[in-house]
C-alpha cells in the first residue's frame, strides 16, 4: 500500500511540474477512465497555480494552436458550453483553452494564464509541453475531466457539437443524482 501511495505522489509531482520541465519524445495520451494529467502555470500576478485549482465538476480542456487560428474560435465554443450548463446549480462546468504555437523563439516561455472570466480560462502553453503531456502531437483536441478527476471524454475539436450533447446529458444526470442525495425523501 505504501508503494502505491509513493508512486501516486511521484506521478502527481511530475504532472504538476510538466509545464516547467521539457518533455521529450512521445508520451502516451491519457485514456478515458484514467486520472487527468495535472500541470502548472503562472497567473497574471506571477503566482504558480495548477490545473486542479480551475477544475469544475466537469472541465472541458481544449488544446488549440495559435499559429493555425484555432485558438480564438474555441474560446467561443468553450463559453457556449459553460453558459449552456450554467443553469444547473448543482453541477459546475468550466472550460479551459490550452494553446500553443510552434514558434518558440518569441514571447513568454513560461506556461501562463492569459485570461480567466466566467469559468472560461485561456492558458498559453508556450513550449507545447502540456499538449505533449496530453498526447496532442498535431492539430487540436478536447478532453473532459469528470467529477472523479478522471478523463471522461476525448475527441478532436471538430466534434464540438457531439461534445455539447454528451456533456449536457452527463451534467443533467449528475444534477439529478445530487438532488436525490440531498433530498432522499422526495422520490
Amino acid at each position: 500500500m505504501e508503494r502505491i501511495v509513493l508512486i501516486v505522489l511521484l506521478c502527481s509531482t511530475l504532472a504538476i511540474s510538466s509545464c516547467a520541465r521539457p518533455v521529450r519524445g512521445w508520451i502516451p495520451k491519457p485514456a478515458v477512465g484514467q486520472p487527468y494529467p495535472n500541470f502548472s502555470f503562472v497567473d497574471d500576478r506571477g503566482t504558480t497555480k495548477s490545473l486542479s485549482e480551475l477544475l469544475g465538476d466537469y472541465t472541458v480542456l481544449a488544446f488549440t494552436r495559435c499559429d493555425k487560428d484555432t485558438h480564438q474560435p474555441i474560446i467561443g465554443v468553450l463559453s457556449d458550453i459553460v453558459d449552456m450548463n450554467r443553469g444547473q446549480t448543482l453541477v459546475h462546468v468550466a472550460g479551459i483553452d490550452v494553446h500553443h504555437s510552434d514558434n518558440r523563439g518569441s514571447g513568454d516561455a513560461r506556461c501562463h494564464l492569459i485570461e480567466s472570466h466566467n469559468d472560461v480560462a485561456s492558458i498559453c502553453d508556450a513550449t507545447g509541453n502540456v499538449g505533449r503531456f496530453y498526447g496532442i502531437r498535431q492539430g487540436d483536441g478536447f478532453y473532459i475531466i469528470g467529477p472523479y478527476r478522471k478523463i471522461v471524454y476525448s475527441a478532436p475539436t471538430t466534434s464540438a457539437d457531439e461534445l455539447k450533447i454528451w456533456l449536457r446529458r452527463e451534467v443533467d444526470a449528475l444534477a439529478a443524482q445530487r438532488d436525490r442525495e440531498r433530498n432522499p425523501g422526495d422520490r
